[in-house]
Formats: structure tokens, sequence, C-alpha cells
């Protein structure tokens, strides 16, 4: 069983694009999604996420718990510290945490290649492009829980050519961003895919983005708080509905942000492992 979304990344990254700061922020949003199944009889799979994000001048944490068709399937908690330059992932069950350092500035990724197979050069391999389109509406103003937001409308088209197939297919997402400068970080990654080679080293595909690109950029630069979100993808009909559905602005305890002194520290590889085991451990309770 796979979840999967053509849209669904660029719908997340958009999300979590680097905020500036100003009042302290506690606020509670809630995703759910749900994806077709690729098997004939299965059901179609929901997932509900919820986070809690505690926000100051340079420090974050996000309480986030994931659900599977109505059962946790793990829970996380995410402290940035740009004050240290660290990022930790922490598992409260566990008493464990990782440390990742983060960048002091904005780093921009591109063309990220595989190794092509049999040692052929990319260059030799088929080619294939990925054209999507982005268009932008806006609607009217209104409010998300008493708090005033715009309302816009932003559809994608995406066509695929040449070794990748030739197909074509649309997603659409329904934005409320609040008059509200949500924020921070000190970690910003802006992710540019010119060209890629899957890791089957098969194809090399080229990627382009054209339209509303530059409305598009400005719509999240400087990024207000997105209040609510709806999506829809034609591509596999799933569905995808984002809400906050709390949020305060009372100033916040700096307990929040430290590791308790009991906890392990560990790898972030082996902090991946006994997450995994423990996922595992909870989806065969479940069944």
């Amino acid at each position: 069983m796979a979840l999967k979304s053509t849209f669904l990344s660029t719908l997340l990254l958009s999300c979590a694009l680097c905020f500036v700061a100003h009042a302290d922020l506690t606020y509670t949003t809630v995703t759910k999604s749900t994806f077709s199944s690729e098997g004939v009889n299965e059901s179609p799979v929901t997932t509900q996420e919820t986070d809690t994000d505690f926000v100051t001048l340079d420090r974050s944490r996000e309480d986030r718990e994931l659900r599977l068709d109505g059962t946790v399937q793990s829970k996380l908690t995410i402290i940035t510290r740009c004050d240290l330059h660290q990022e930790f992932h922490v598992n409260n069950n566990l008493k464990i945490y990782s440390v990742k350092k983060l960048h002091s500035g904005a780093v921009v990724k591109k063309n990220s290649f595989s190794s092509p197979a049999s040692g052929n050069s990319k260059d030799a391999l088929p080619a294939g492009k990925e054209i999507t389109h982005i268009s932008i509406q806006k609607l009217a103003s209104g409010k998300v829980n008493g708090i005033n937001s715009d309302c816009y409308v932003v559809t994608w088209h995406t066509q695929d050519s040449g070794c990748i197939g030739n197909k074509e297919f649309n997603s659409k997402t329904k934005y409320w961003i609040a008059k509200l400068k949500n924020y921070h970080t000190c970690d910003s990654t802006e992710i540019q895919f010119h060209e890629q080679i899957p890791t089957d080293g098969k194809c090399r595909i080229a990627y382009e983005t054209v339209g509303d690109v530059e409305e598009y950029k400005k719509l999240f630069s400087p990024p207000m708080l997105i209040m609510r979100s709806e999506s829809v993808d034609d591509s596999d009909n799933s569905r995808f509905t984002q809400k906050i559905t709390s949020l305060s602005q009372a100033k916040l305890n700096d307990s929040l942000f430290e590791i308790p002194a009991s906890y392990r520290k560990v790898s972030e590889k082996e902090f991946e492992d006994l997450e995994f085991e423990e996922e595992e451990k909870s989806l065969q309770k479940s069944k």
C-alpha cells in the first residue's frame, strides 16, 4: 500500500518556508489527507497529523502526532534553536534525542544527480521533461477563527513527456492566509530541480515551472500564517486539508525549548532506527 501525491511535497514546502519574527505564537494545526490505495479492492487510506507549534524570536518547538486510519503511528518533537544553530529531534516515549547542525544562512540546492546505470554519462540517457504551470486567483477575504485572512486559489497543471511517459494532471489548493506574520527560521533551504536522474538511472528528467511563478513566491515571502488550506489532486484522487484550530500570542516559557537532562543523546541514524521500530510495534498492535 503506497501513499502518494504528485503535489504534496510542493504544498508542504510552501507551508514550511522561513519566517520573520516578532511576538510569540502558539498554534495547533490539524492536517488530514486521503489517498487512493493501489490495490483494486483496498479502501482509501486516511492520515491525520496534529502539530502544535510554539515560536519565539529565535526558537521554535513542534509537537507532531501522526495517525493512520485513526490509530496513532508516531509522535515526534522538533526543537529548533537558532541561537545554537541546532535542530533537535526528540522522542518523549523513548526519552532520546538527536542533534543536527543548521546552516547560518539560506542554502540553495540544485541539480541533484544519482549515478547513471552501467557507468553511462547522463547525456547518453533518454530524456524526459516535466513542465508545471502555476496560476493564482485571488478570492474574497474573510475570517478564519476570528482572524482576517486573504483567500487564494493556486492551480498546478503538470505535463510529462519523453522517457517518463506522456501524461498530464492537475491539482488545486485554496489558501486562507492571515494578515499575521508567521516565522522563523535560521535554516532556509530552497530546492531547485533543473534536471534530475531518478534512482533507477534509466532516464534524465528536465523540470520547468512557468506561469505565475513570481506571484507564487510573493504570496509566501514574507510568508504569513496559513490559517487553512484545501487541496485536490486528480492524478490519484487525493484530498488534503489543513486548518489552524487554536491560536495564542501569549509569552512562552524558555523550558519549552530545553531537552530534559534524563534524555539520552543518539545519532540521527540510531534515532531513525529506534523510531521505526516503535512505529512498527504500534502498527502491529493496531491490527
